[in-house]
């Protein structure tokens, strides 16, 4: 059979059907496909499970999850299995699991099935995601994933980004809380956070205590020797012994004539 006329889509179909690696360029495809065809499959037997992309729901039925979600059972020994059946280890995936390189997961129940999607940060490139999505029954039992990446392709993805979301799926279901990347706004700047609240009786705020002692202004500019009421008296004599009317003797509060005697003193 020449495989060369058969389109990039075509050939990884039958490279799907038989279990084989869909990465590469035609030529490559072309090539492992024919091997596969020679050798009889290297005698894989293969599940041909349907494309979960096919029976996904609308985007907009998808909710976060929260410690209140409704979420199947599943535990660690749930994704083993899983992932025993195509002899993949969960070392990577856990560690990009606990690196925050799952961005968000919401979830999606139809009668007892729970699709579930997340957002993963590809692990060589900062500014490429893959969203992941994840077919779990009410049993716990793992029926069929996807994922956007190249290894993720079909209906059993068994790459890392899928075990990151199984994982963060996990931790919800028995801790209550999932290890998500966070935006730089997400959590707040110390310097900006408010201070103890005061809990106590409301205070007057004459009442306030202060932190220095209160000094009234003196805005005289001589020397603290040449102030007080010795320089008072003086002006005020100097003033009544000249017949001059200028300006800074109307300042001066008249006197009382019936008080004259014991509030002046002469010197």
């Amino acid at each position: 059979m020449d495989f060369s006329k058969m389109k990039i889509a075509e050939l990884k179909e039958e490279l799907r059907k038989r279990g084989a690696p869909l990465r590469g360029k035609k030529t490559e495809l072309i090539e492992r496909l024919t091997a596969y065809v020679n050798n009889n499959n290297f005698n894989v037997e293969v599940n041909l499970d349907p494309v979960l992309s096919q029976f996904l729901p609308p985007d907009e039925q998808f909710k976060d999850i929260n410690a209140n979600s409704i979420l199947p059972k599943i535990t660690k020994l749930h994704i083993n299995l899983y992932t025993s059946r195509f002899e993949k280890k969960d070392d990577i995936g856990e560690a990009m699991y606990k690196d925050k390189f799952l961005e968000y997961v919401r979830c999606c129940k139809r009668d007892d099935i729970f699709f579930f999607k997340g957002l993963v940060h590809a692990q060589m490139y900062k500014k490429v995601t893959y969203n992941v999505y994840v077919k779990i029954t009410n049993e716990a039992v793992i029926e069929a994933s996807h994922c956007e990446c190249a290894a993720g392709e079909g209906g059993s993805a068994h790459c890392k980004h899928v075990i990151v979301l199984l994982l963060g799926i996990e931790q919800m279901v028995h801790e209550g809380n999932i290890i998500l990347r966070q935006a730089c706004t997400q959590q707040l700047q110390t310097f900006h956070k408010p201070k103890k609240k005061y809990q106590g009786t409301p205070l007057k705020a004459a009442s306030l205590q202060r932190n220095h002692s209160f000094n009234p202004i003196q805005f005289d500019p001589r020397p603290p020797k040449y102030r007080g009421r010795y320089s008072k008296e003086r002006l005020l004599n100097l003033c009544a012994s000249f017949n001059s009317s200028m300006p800074f003797k109307h300042l001066l509060v008249p006197a009382n004539p019936y008080g004259v005697e014991l509030d002046h003193t002469y010197s």
